[in-house]
């Protein structure tokens, strides 16, 4: 990525940040208003600007100020989104750009808020998920929940703790609802990019194939949602088909067209959800309709064809019955010749 695309990603970073904490606001004050699909987008754009400025001490301190003066507006405790937000960002900060150089105003502002003085991913397992795992969080929007489950989950692999392979489906089946989520995610964080229920051998295939997903989904549809809508999400409990094959064949060709033809920090753009199924969509539907048309086209061409020799296959009886009428012509005449 060229150095004037990151320069430009960090100086709207303190941009998004105070986009994103009205975007909390407006949940605050009506949450049925607030849009997931600008949330997430703003949040990765905050986060992308937090691992850019790490290079550069005053970036670094320019994105600190922002944050602090985000997450110090209000009480984090004012909403359970705000709370889950603050906390994530200070870290996720700490982790990328602070390196110990004490631009961590806004951490210390709001490691002061919490209930007890434990270690970061101690603290983000204990207090910071259950507001996002519990049934009802956030409004019982969904997608956003999920979503901010996989940014979190980031830091226990950043700190390489490792994650359960394969062969943990036994234990992944006895494990509560919520732990199941984290679990998931961890992994799906471990493998980007990765559609793990088509990996061979791989625990998310290994429970698909032996119907633990499907019976989960409808067991935990009530009492946690959460889960549930993370298998449906994923796909967890379907097979593998030609349509799902095309669409992730799609998607590897459209992310590749774009790092060719537009540049590393355009597909980035370009990869937020919402520009991204519509793109890809788009180029779906231009496949699907140039398919459909050399199809088309093919088939004129043979009906063309196939019109051709039946034509040529006429002229041909055409002569032929000629010939046979003149050949008789010709036997009637000499009937006569040889009678005389």
């Amino acid at each position: 990525m060229a150095q004037g695309a990151e320069t430009q990603i960090v100086d709207k970073g303190q941009e998004w940040t105070g986009r994103l904490y009205q975007l909390i606001e407006t949940y605050e004050r009506t949450p049925a208003t607030l849009s997931a699909e600008e949330f997430m987008r703003l949040y990765e754009s905050v986060e992308r600007a937090i691992e850019l400025s790490g290079e550069v001490e005053a970036q670094a301190f320019a994105l600190d100020q922002a944050l602090f003066n985000a997450v110090s507006i209000a009480d984090l405790d004012t909403s359970d989104l705000r709370q889950v937000v603050s906390h994530a960002l200070t870290i996720h900060h700490r982790y990328h750009a602070d390196y110990g150089r004490g631009f961590e105003q806004a951490y210390r502002w709001c490691e002061k808020t919490r209930q007890r003085q434990v270690p970061d991913l101690r603290f983000v397992h204990t207090y910071v998920l259950p507001l996002l795992l519990k049934k009802g969080a956030l409004g019982g929007k969904l997608e956003l929940c999920l979503f901010l489950v996989e940014r979190i989950a980031r830091f226990e692999n950043l700190e390489k703790v490792p994650v359960w392979d394969d062969e943990k489906a036994s234990q992944l089946v006895e494990q509560e609802p919520g732990e199941l989520v984290y679990q998931l995610a961890r992994r799906r964080v471990k493998y980007p990019g990765e559609n793990l229920i088509r990996v061979p051998g791989s625990l998310e295939q290994r429970l698909s194939k032996d119907g633990v997903f499907p019976r989960l989904r409808k067991q935990h549809l009530d009492g946690a949602p959460l889960l549930s809508y993370q298998i449906e999400r994923y796909e967890y409990d379907k097979g593998e088909t030609w349509w799902t094959r095309f669409k992730a064949g799609v998607a590897r060709l459209f992310r590749g067209m774009v790092e060719r033809m537009a540049g590393e920090y355009i597909a980035y753009e370009l990869s937020k959800r919402k520009g991204a199924y519509i793109l890809q969509t788009v180029l779906i539907v231009v496949i699907l309709l140039g398919m459909s048309m050399g199809l088309f086209f093919w088939g004129h061409q043979n009906r063309n064809r196939l019109s051709q020799i039946e034509t040529d296959l006429r002229r041909a009886g055409d002569l032929i019955e000629q010939d046979l009428q003149h050949l008789d012509r010709d036997a009637k005449a000499a009937a006569p010749a040889k009678e005389g």
